[in-house]
């Protein structure tokens, strides 16, 4: 019996944890021997045995629901929080906490995963600066991972790198992301093309590419077919339907077959998936179908109902988007009485996104010349180790010359006359690359100065000087005529005049002096008065014509 009350407190002590299952069962096995002594207590001693077995090669609930709830992943936490609508600063908070987790090498994720969620959640915020920079490190990380290796986060990694350099306005960078990532995927048997695809159609439709951008929707369509996901390919084929008949009635409305088909995608979208994805946008957009079909009442009715719905979620800019859809809708049908009870609300959610774009505009050509900036830093760089490479083969070299020659010159006279030829001829050479290296410099300072000249990038006070040096370098007569021909002209002027002169738009003087474009046309409305030009005369051209006269 004493063997059966040991037996029992090992089992409990292994419950919580005390012991560990080796020495819970190897307790057990020693008390089966001991107790097989007598046929009656071998029983006993059995059951006993069995019950210690089962507990110590077992986690207790307690223990196991604990250990599962350690090891969840907290990048999977945010992300989850995340779908489920939290606020993007609570799940920045918890992001960072996955990426101290990653630092101290605790954590259950890849290294990929963690920075580039963390990236996006940034991006989403609108720090694209910090996004971007732990995109680079996702990518230094990913890079040295061995491709077999590699999961959906790469693929994950380039689609957002491609749509944080489409957000800046540098296309060519966000289409090269969205290569890698596309050749990502079908090294990965075609994981999560088809969305890849659609973000590459999204890129083109805001470049102004759309035949291209309809070319990505089919394959984006054939994708799915042809991919080993594990995903809802109708909840896939949905996703696509809504936005290919967004963008038809975006870019075709004027278009009776192209809105018919827009209807017919959203139908089918709707029918399939009304309540799952996205319902409201979609029946927006189907209203917007139904007006131009000229269905009138029925198409204002499910636009009104979705932007009521819209409005609900209370996401900004949605709703402001679903406010202009109306304001338009009503303009164009006739309808004033809707129109003036709307123009509030859309008045106060478009002077919202106004201000929201003029900071995120200013923000994105900030990271813009940023980018840029870093890109020329590493071309000189690696323009430098290659040049000190060089200068080691060209040191190394010559002193193995220079030991030949020696030797020649102790052999002979006309050895000597050799040497001294040679040499002069590799100091001519040395000269030459000094001198091609020289206009190499010179040009790439100049390549410098047309760049800050001819990218739209917002001028900060610390960037007057550089830009201003930048034009007088390659326009040194304009400042002087400029300011013989108009003394009063302060500072700002003198800067607007150089962009005008620069032959820059509206658009982009607004990015470059950080204020509106209304801002723009007063400053140039100031300019003319200063001039004393007539309304008959162009400022633009006056302005050129300082430095270029008929």
């Amino acid at each position: 019996m004493k063997y059966l009350v040991i037996q029992i407190f090992f089992v409990f002590a292994a419950r919580l944890g005390l012991f560990t299952k080796f020495v819970s069962l190897m307790t057990v096995l020693h008390f089966m021997l001991l107790s097989m002594r007598n046929i009656n207590s071998l029983t006993v001693a059995f059951l006993a045995a069995l019950l210690g077995f089962c507990v110590a090669c077992s986690e207790p609930a307690d223990t196991q629901y604990h250990k599962v709830d350690d090891r969840t992943s907290i990048t999977s936490e945010a992300w989850r929080l995340r779908d489920d609508g939290g606020p993007i600063d609570s799940c920045i908070a918890l992001q960072r906490m996955a990426v101290e987790e990653l630092r101290r090498g605790d954590s259950p994720d890849d290294a990929v995963t963690v920075l580039a969620q963390m990236g996006l959640f940034l991006y989403g915020d609108g720090d694209l600066s910090s996004a971007l920079a732990f995109y680079q490190e996702a990518a230094d990380s990913l890079a040295v991972t061995p491709q077999n290796l590699r999961s959906e986060g790469a693929i994950q990694l380039f689609g957002n790198m491609s749509l944080l350099y489409e957000r800046i306005y540098m296309f060519d960078k966000a289409f090269e992301w969205s290569d890698s990532a596309i050749a990502e995927c079908k090294r990965q048997g075609g994981r999560l093309l088809s969305d890849v695809y659609r973000f590459r159609a999204g890129c083109y439709n805001n470049k102004g590419e759309l035949d291209k951008a309809l070319e990505c929707y089919d394959l984006a369509l054939n994708a799915i077919d042809n991919s080993n996901s594990n995903a809802d390919k109708g909840m896939l084929r949905s996703v696509i339907d809504g936005e290919r008949a967004y963008f038809l009635l975006e870019n075709f409305g004027d278009c009776p077959d192209s809105v018919d088909r827009a209807v017919k995608l959203l139908e089918r979208s709707i029918e399939n998936y009304g309540e799952e994805y996205e319902s409201a946008s979609r029946q927006l957009s189907l209203g917007m179908g139904y007006v131009l079909q000229g269905k009138k009442q029925q198409g204002l009715k499910l636009m009104e109902d979705a932007a009521a719905e819209i409005r609900r979620q209370g996401e900004l800019e949605m709703t402001d988007y679903a406010n202009c859809v109306l304001f338009e809708s009503y303009a164009t049908l006739g309808e004033w009485q809707k129109l003036a009870e709307l123009y509030p609300d859309y008045h106060a959610t478009r002077d919202s996104m106004t201000r929201i774009e003029h900071h995120d505009n200013i923000i994105a050509a900030n990271v813009s010349f940023d980018v840029q900036n870093k890109e020329r830093t590493i071309e000189m760089q690696n323009l430098m180790l290659k040049m000190t490479h060089q200068r080691t083969v060209l040191v190394v070299v010559s002193a193995s010359l220079i030991l030949v020659l020696l030797i020649i010159v102790v052999a002979t006279l006309v050895a000597r006359r050799k040497i001294e030829r040679r040499r002069y001829s590799e100091q001519t050479d040395i000269d030459k690359k000094r001198i091609k290296t020289l206009e190499q410099n010179l040009e790439a300072g100049r390549n410098s100065n047309n760049d800050i000249l001819a990218t739209p990038q917002f001028i900060t006070r610390q960037m007057t000087g550089a830009f201003r040096r930048a034009f007088d370098s390659l326009y040194p007569d304009f400042t002087p005529r400029l300011k013989a021909a108009v003394p009063e002209l302060t500072a700002n002027d003198e800067l607007l005049c150089m962009l005008i002169f620069l032959r820059h738009t509206t658009d982009e003087i607004a990015v470059y002096l950080g204020i509106s474009r209304a801002s723009v046309n007063s400053a140039r409305y100031r300019l003319r008065t200063k001039m004393g030009l007539a309304k008959s005369e162009n400022l633009d051209s006056y302005i050129i014509a300082l430095i270029n006269p008929a």
